[in-house]
């Protein structure tokens, strides 16, 4: 385990702007970098002791772009609902006045 979580500590810092940049990077929502940025530091403090330690930069870099590209391909394929009542020849002149 951690040592009395300074170790987790130290690498969070270290680390924390850099992978904040790539999630943000890759996904394009500050938010969703903050959300992935988080997630990617816990799963780290879940799995550090089976992982390899000389890699942990390698490692969180690709596991924040890899959340971040899945949140991306996720979201572009949302499909939104069509209001309606939307009159699309009325409003589309509204909104371009």
């Amino acid at each position: 385990m951690l040592t009395e979580n300074r170790e987790f500590n130290e690498i969070y810092e270290q680390y924390k702007n850099l992978i904040l940049k790539a999630a943000y990077t890759y996904s394009g929502s500050y938010s969703v970098a903050e959300d992935i940025t988080q997630d990617t530091f816990l799963k780290l403090y879940m799995g550090y002791d089976s992982m390899k330690k000389k890699n942990i930069s390698s490692w969180l870099f690709t596991t924040a772009k890899n959340a971040a590209l899945n949140y991306r391909k996720k979201h572009s394929r949302e499909i939104f609902e069509i209001d309606e009542n939307w009159d699309s020849e009325e409003d589309t002149e509204k909104y371009e006045a």
